[in-house]
């Protein structure tokens, strides 16, 4: 008797399907695996820290390969990241461990600090919050300033006739007290440039209607003024942004004044004063102070060459 139809059982596969291959391991040269046992020697680190570790050890000839060999180990970086051997944690650090819950790093969210968002803006520094003194603007810019902005007449602050006729020594003396009253080697901030020049935060400006205000920013021709006077961020804006060509730099009408003494004046040579000077120049030092001049050199053997 001869079978004809043969019938398999629902159990059994229909299709041979070919064994699936196991997946292969990544090939990994000297370097990747240089980045990979730096990588778990750290735990997590900065990424071109781990970068700079793994060129340092490199030793490259000159500095055109050493940057070279950081590109190329970036490459490498994210070649690895792909394969899920590292992984990122945050824009700037890498791990051998892929970050959870409770292992990744909590980051505050930076914001740019806007005009429209600070509230009010006061004379208060960082200087002064750190207990540095801060600097003190000069009495006789401030005294400028009213309540309505009108400057009101100061003595110093008015600028000297231009005609022949001599200042009073009375406010020429006044002039030079304030000058050396005026705090030394305070630290200044610097901002943007203005009119060719690179300004410090405090810088004192002259607007049109003349009165005098504190600089807080400037870039670009765009000026921002101190809001000195406290007022609503909304008046603020109106009355603090200003374009470059709408403030001029202050001077100190004291250094004005003095400057102004030796206008035209020319100091006449004096034989007798130049003898003065150089019987001074021969004389020592005060005891505990340097010796003047430039030091003599002293060769091999210790005597001074010359002498």
């Amino acid at each position: 008797m001869l079978i004809g139809n043969i019938i398999a059982p629902f159990t059994a596969p229909q299709i041979a399907a070919p064994p699936v291959p196991a997946p292969s391991a990544p090939r990994l040269d000297k370097l990747d695996q240089q980045l990979l046992d730096q990588l778990r020697d750290a735990g997590s680190c900065p990424v071109w820290s781990l970068l700079n570790a793994v060129a340092d050890e490199q030793v490259p000839h000159d500095r055109t390969a050493g940057r070279l060999l950081r590109l190329q180990l970036w490459d490498r970086l994210k070649r690895l990241r792909k394969l899920g051997l590292v992984f990122f944690m945050g824009r700037n650090r890498v791990s051998d461990k892929k970050a959870t819950s409770t292992t990744r790093r909590q980051g505050t969210r930076r914001r740019r600090p806007t005009v429209a968002r600070l509230a009010s803006i006061c004379v208060v520094s960082d200087a002064k919050a750190s207990g540095r003194p801060g600097p003190r603007w000069p009495a006789i810019a401030l005294e400028n300033q009213a309540v309505g902005g009108t400057p009101q007449p100061n003595v110093l602050a008015n600028e000297p006739d231009e005609s022949k006729t001599a200042p009073d020594p009375a406010h020429v003396t006044q002039a030079a007290k304030f000058l050396a009253c005026l705090p030394r080697n305070q630290p200044r901030k610097l901002t943007g440039w203005l009119a060719g020049e690179h300004c410090w935060k405090g810088r004192l400006l002259i607007l049109a209607d003349g009165e005098v205000a504190p600089l807080l920013w400037c870039s670009r021709g765009k000026v921002l003024l101190r809001n000195y006077r406290d007022m609503e961020l909304p008046d603020y804006l109106l009355w603090g942004g200003k374009r470059e060509h709408d403030v001029r730099f202050h001077k100190c009408p004291a250094a004005v004044l003095l400057g102004q003494q030796k206008r035209g004046v020319r100091e006449r040579r004096s034989e007798r004063k130049a003898e003065a000077v150089r019987r001074n120049g021969r004389q020592p030092p005060r005891p505990g102070s340097r010796p003047r001049g430039r030091p003599r050199s002293v060769d091999r053997v210790g005597t001074p060459v010359g002498g």
